[in-house]
């Protein structure tokens, strides 16, 4: 089997080991490597690497044998059914219109059908259902395309797979971290200099011809192919198209937005083009569509250039002057939501509005429902002092966000790496300001307000104070039904069955969780 045999043996005692595991390694270049580490408790540990070669295509064929069994791993009936389970009680139907509720009824029969179809390849998917968000005045709606509940469960599996065959273009960071690499580049150099760009239309322009050859070069399962293929392909419609007419909105070129992968998809995409640029001494930052780089000099003209030429090899080009910008870090620039310069690190002022509008409508919510009781729960109408005290809790938690399993949400935690104090001292002035008008608080804000100041503070330097809303803290039935009744949820004058608790404190958490992530502001799909 090898043609070279290489022994190198480093024991840390001279005595022979008893007790071994042994470890595999395959490189790119076509070697393999055996890596056995022996410790037997009382003579010591001996690491023997053993080296031999075998050719690539045998290599190709192993590495191609992993993936047909990650493949069939993945969409074995167990691992549907645990995907499905995480993807919880999503909202949003697709084109079936089927929701949450009747899937259960029928999911055991799906699950099997995902199994068989997508296993022999004959698999299909229904037409994504187009949801339009508008990008703002005189600017052409982006379209999300939403899967049914069926398709969303083997796209998520699809997105496994690929983070586990392409490690490399899972993009875990992040916006925050992207802000806190600018702030260590900036405290580096003594002078620094911005080139700030976006890529137009980038999902929409992304050469499917071209990503499926990237693909194919790690990928050999035919049908894996194939189901991407299918799931690239697919159309989005809206809702009540005529049979008849759905050609009319098939297209050769783009990733769908809004899928479970579409990111990594756009992220392998641009892989190379991002390994390339992050090569040079400068520091470069690509969120999606957004580019920023950052050097200690003007970016040469012949660089701008180059990535110009390396993005039309992709067939994708950047903006022109209405949207590239470049200069010394003096002046402020905008990116991810943040207003940066060399001396200080804010917030965009799109942003601190979306913000004090939010806690605007909160109050104004809340003086309705003070005045008409009919708006109220039914079991708050004549209760004006847990009315505050919910109103209250509500308040709070958009000023500090909340933690949910090992994920933080809100406003302060994607705004966290700013520099910017006085902006959250004025921030909370405004806030206690709304409180001067109301009556019922005698006109003032009460001492159990929670603080912007404070909540940085916190979750800069002390995470686990107890300050922030945690939801992994209500981890039983009982503390469940007590939070959900503090909070204003649920009538402390009904018994409710232990299902129903996990039900309604789900129910109540990811409602509370998407109003946070609608408040950062900051959201590309």
């Amino acid at each position: 089997m090898s043609s070279f045999f290489h022994l190198n043996a480093i024991p840390i005692k001279k005595s022979p080991p008893k007790y071994g595991m042994l470890k595999s390694k395959v490189s790119s270049t076509g070697t393999f490597g055996q890596h056995i580490t022996y410790n037997d408790g009382k003579v010591g540990k001996a690491t023997f690497i053993f080296y031999f070669y075998l050719p690539c295509n045998q290599i190709t064929f192993d590495v191609s044998r992993r993936i047909d069994s990650l493949f069939a791993r993945k969409f074995d009936i167990e691992n549907i059914e645990e995907v499905y389970n995480k993807l919880g009680n999503k909202t949003s139907k697709g084109i079936d219109k089927i929701g949450h509720y009747v899937f259960e009824k029928g999911k055991s029969n799906t699950f099997n059908l995902i199994n068989i179809k997508v296993l022999n390849g004959s698999y299909k998917f229904s037409c994504y259902l187009e949801n339009l968000k508008s990008k703002g005045r005189n600017k052409f709606p982006r379209v999300i395309s939403i899967p049914t509940i069926r398709d969303r469960i083997v796209l998520s599996i699809i997105k496994d797979i690929l983070h586990d065959i392409f490690p490399e273009c899972v993009n875990k960071k992040l916006p925050n971290k992207y802000i806190a690499d600018i702030k260590k580049f900036n405290n580096s150099i003594p002078a620094v200099y911005f080139f700030q760009t976006d890529i137009m239309q980038f999902y929409d322009k992304i050469d499917r011809t071209v990503l499926l050859s990237i693909l194919e070069s790690k990928i050999k399962n035919t049908t894996l192919l194939e189901l991407i293929k299918t799931a690239l392909n697919n159309i989005t419609i809206p809702h009540n198209v005529a049979q008849r007419e759905k050609a009319s909105y098939a297209c050769e070129f783009g990733v769908p937005q809004g899928l479970a992968i579409s990111n990594v998809l756009a992220h392998i995409y641009l892989s190379d083009f991002d390994l390339t640029i992050s090569k040079r001494n400068l520091l470069y930052l690509r969120y999606v569509d957004d580019i920023l780089i950052l050097t200690d000099k003007p970016l040469a003209t012949y660089r701008i250039e180059n990535i110009k030429t390396h993005l039309a090899a992709k067939n994708l080009a950047i903006h022109g002057d209405e949207k590239t910008f470049s200069g010394k870090l003096t002046t402020d620039i905008n990116y991810l939501g943040y207003k940066i310069n060399s001396q200080i690190v804010s917030i965009a002022e799109k942003n601190i509005q979306t913000f004090i509008f939010s806690i605007a409508s909160l109050f104004t919510h809340y003086r309705k429902g003070f005045s008409e009781k009919s708006m109220r729960r039914a079991w708050l109408t004549d209760d004006d002092t847990n009315y505050n005290i919910a109103f209250i809790e509500d308040l709070n938690e958009k000023i500090t966000g909340s933690r949910d399993l090992n994920k933080s949400y809100g406003w302060m935690f994607f705004f966290s790496e700013i520099t910017d104090r006085n902006l959250l001292f004025r921030l909370d002035k405004i806030i206690n300001s709304f409180f001067l008008k109301l009556d019922s608080f005698e006109n003032k804000a009460p001492g159990n307000l929670k603080r912007l100041v404070r909540t940085f503070y916190e979750i800069k330097y002390n995470p686990k104070s107890g300050y922030i809303n945690d939801y992994n803290l209500q981890n039983t039935p009982k503390k469940k039904l007590e939070y959900l009744i503090f909070r204003g949820y649920l009538n402390p004058s009904i018994e409710y069955s232990v299902a129903a608790i996990e039900a309604l404190y789900n129910r109540f958490k990811k409602k509370q969780l998407r109003k946070l992530e609608k408040d950062v502001g900051y959201s590309y799909f």
